[in-house]
């Protein structure tokens, strides 16, 4: 497997708090993080 360079590792880094983000936002629906943080 060969190294990447710096600039391509924050970028897939970048991508996958892309990705989490999405799926957080979905997970969260309407709510608002306190009203998120309320309910659990």
């Amino acid at each position: 497997m060969s190294a990447h360079d710096p600039r391509e590792r924050d970028l897939v880094k970048c991508e996958d708090m892309r990705i989490h983000a999405e799926r957080a936002c979905e997970y969260l629906g309407e709510r608002t993080l306190e009203e998120f943080l309320d309910v659990t």
